[in-house]
């Protein structure tokens, strides 16, 4: 699949809300296979990212090269500090869950004791709170502010 075609899965785009690119080379705003899409599940009692690599055929993370690894790895770990150092966080947790949205792309959940669905999953959870539009430029600002790597949408 070229960066050129690349749609993103209609669920993701439901259930998130866009917020930007990490790892954007690209010029003329094009999209880049080098890129992931960073996206914000609409629920607001539950800090949690979506990682949507660009221009990736593959399924499962085993099927990425070492480079799309290590890449998707330093995106892991810099959502994650980020997340422990706004957040209150007991737990980060870091899934790959498609069984139903087949396209690539991975959780990153902040979870504390105190949240409406611990200790169980978050999955399939329909969210009280949605964000707002100020909270959501907001954290926007923060990851642009606070992550190099981090292009707003």
């Amino acid at each position: 699949m070229s960066s050129v075609n690349f749609k993103l899965d209609k669920r993701l785009t439901n259930d998130g809300i866009l917020l930007g690119y990490l790892h954007w080379v690209g010029t003329k705003n094009e999209l880049s296979g080098e890129a992931s899409i960073l996206l914000l599940m609409n629920n607001a009692e539950i800090p949690w990212f979506v990682i949507v690599p660009i221009g990736v055929t593959a399924i499962d993370i085993d099927e990425l090269d070492e480079k799309q690894q290590s890449q998707l790895l330093k995106e892991v770990n810099v959502l994650s500090g980020f997340l422990k150092s706004h957040y209150s966080v007991d737990k980060i947790n870091f899934a790959s869950i498609g069984n139903i949205v087949k396209q690539m792309h991975f959780h990153l959940v902040a979870r504390t004791e105190q949240d409406g669905c611990w200790p169980g999953v978050v999955w399939g959870i329909t969210a009280k709170i949605k964000y707002t539009r100020q909270q959501v430029e907001n954290l926007t600002t923060l990851l642009n502010k606070e992550i190099s790597f981090f292009k707003p949408n």
